[in-house]
């Protein structure tokens, strides 16, 4: 019996320690189980978290985003309003100079109504007459890509103030006048040279730029009393070129006065290589003759290059090398006398084929 006892009772102390294992076992395996849950909630909480703040920075940069488009279509749009009323500005002033030039142009050409068309002057008995040129805006130079020269282009807008031109070149009989020198007194300070047309209504030629100046400047005193506050001058090559196309009244002849040079110049064609007397072929449209052939004339400006801008009266370049002369002359083919043909010389040159026509400044 008592080993009974203690066999049972070993038997239920040994189960109760299965049971107490069994129950530890299952407490650690919960625990486990537990701190798994726990940590899984965890991991789930701090990934929610990380998206959480995902959508935030997602959302704070779309909202910065958005700002920034807006900011930049503000400033766009302020940019563009600025560059608008800084175009209409511009556009403004642009019409205000425009129109200041378009004033200054119509100031330029005004003609008053008692200016006569021609004026005819006496030097000693010779008598010579000066036709109106009438202010005006034009063409200077050649638009030609066959028949032209380097030197004739660009063509520029030039405008002039009126002023009045000599209906013929100089003539030898108001050379002497003036200058008390014939042409054979002319001639024979050119050595090896003859004269090439002699007579009172013939062209002067054998002078140079620097003679031309002093017979201008004789002319201007002797006549002083006639003339009030007007001037006598050498043409500038604009002023030249304006009376030569024909001013406002302008056909817009190769020549002056035609396309056919033989109605309107002596040149080497016709010429017989010598001059004529002035007046003795086809006027232009304002009553001048000779502007182109004859005898070249010679011009106040300075050689240089043609601007590309427009111009107001201009006077060439302020110094240089050479002076101009126009026309063309009795020794010349057809491509020299054109109108906007340019040649230069030294300024005490003198040849037998260059002249000088006068202008009279109102």
């Amino acid at each position: 019996v008592l080993i009974l006892f203690f066999w049972i009772r070993a038997c239920a102390n040994h189960q109760e320690e299965v049971n107490t294992e069994q129950i530890r076992q299952e407490q650690v395996r919960q625990e486990k189980i537990h701190q798994e849950q726990l940590a899984q909630a965890q991991k789930e909480a701090e990934r929610k978290a990380q998206i959480a703040e995902q959508e935030r920075k997602a959302a704070e940069e779309r909202a910065r985003q958005a700002e920034e488009r807006l900011k930049a279509e503000q400033e766009r749009k302020a940019a563009e309003e600025q560059l608008k009323a800084e175009q209409e500005r511009k556009a403004a002033e642009e019409r205000a100079r425009q129109a200041a030039i378009e004033q200054k142009r119509k100031n330029i050409i005004a003609k008053s109504d008692d200016v006569p068309e021609r004026l005819t002057f006496s030097y000693n008995g010779v008598t010579f007459t000066m036709v109106y040129v009438s202010g005006g805006t034009f063409t200077m130079g050649s638009g030609s890509k066959t028949e032209t020269d380097n030197d004739e282009q660009p063509t520029h807008d030039v405008t002039l103030s009126s002023f009045y031109i000599g209906t013929t070149e100089v003539t030898q009989a108001l050379w002497e006048a003036v200058m008390r020198e014939s042409i054979h007194y002319l001639t024979s300070r050119v050595p090896g040279h003859v004269t090439i047309g002699v007579g009172n209504n013939y062209p002067v030629y054998y002078v140079s730029y620097d003679d031309c100046i002093e017979f201008v400047s004789r002319l201007n005193t002797g006549l002083a009393s006639q003339l009030g506050n007007k001037r006598f001058m050498i043409p500038t090559e604009a002023q030249w070129e304006y009376a030569a196309q024909g001013g406002k009244k302008s056909k817009h002849y190769n020549y002056c006065g035609d396309s056919n040079i033989s109605i309107v110049a002596w040149y080497s064609g016709n010429s017989d290589n010598r001059t004529y007397p002035v007046a003795s072929k086809k006027a232009n449209e304002l009553g001048i003759y000779d502007m182109s052939g004859n005898v070249w004339e010679w011009c106040s400006d300075w050689y240089g290059s043609y601007p590309y801008t427009s111009q107001e009266n201009p006077k060439g370049p302020n110094s240089g090398n050479y002076r101009v002369h126009r026309g063309g002359s009795f020794y010349d083919n057809p491509r020299e006398c054109r109108i906007t043909n340019r040649a230069v010389n030294y300024t005490y040159s003198r040849s037998a084929n260059v002249g000088l026509r006068l202008v009279l400044i109102p």
